[in-house]
């Protein structure tokens, strides 16, 4: 009878294992938002390029762009409710400083104040490395 509960026991623990296993390899992404401009090329939308870009104008126009260490790089915060800003320049500032608001003028904007430290040198310009999480 020992035999057969801790046979049993190990039963119980090797499904629970396998199940847990097989729930945690599941990833879910919601690809209906993805927005593929290459399907599109003539569509027009406003970029760093021009305001009237089609995908092959971008494409096109990134060898220029690539190398602009200044442009801002956007990504997830440590939550939902948070996200970081990032971006190069050639001039130390005290703070670094974004301002959101929900309209263009940017009345009652909000600011979030963030880092400035010396990044990196190159092709011999020094660049400084800010960062602000709002």
């Amino acid at each position: 009878m020992f035999h057969f509960r801790k046979t049993k026991k190990q039963m119980i623990a090797l499904c629970l294992s396998a199940a847990l296993s097989a729930g945690s390899l599941t990833a879910y992404a919601a690809t209906e938002y993805w927005n593929d401009a290459s399907t599109k090329p003539m569509v027009e939308t406003k970029t760093p390029i021009s305001d009237n870009t089609n995908w092959e104008q971008w494409k096109a126009g990134w060898d220029n762009l690539k190398t602009n260490y200044e442009q801002v790089a956007l990504t997830p915060g440590a939550d939902f409710s948070k996200l970081n800003f990032g971006w190069y320049s050639k001039e130390k500032t005290d703070k670094a400083m974004v301002r959101i608001a929900d309209n263009k003028e940017m009345k009652n904007a909000k600011e979030f104040k963030g880092t400035c430290t010396e990044g990196t040198v190159i092709n011999g310009v020094q660049y400084y490395s800010n960062k602000v999480t709002a």
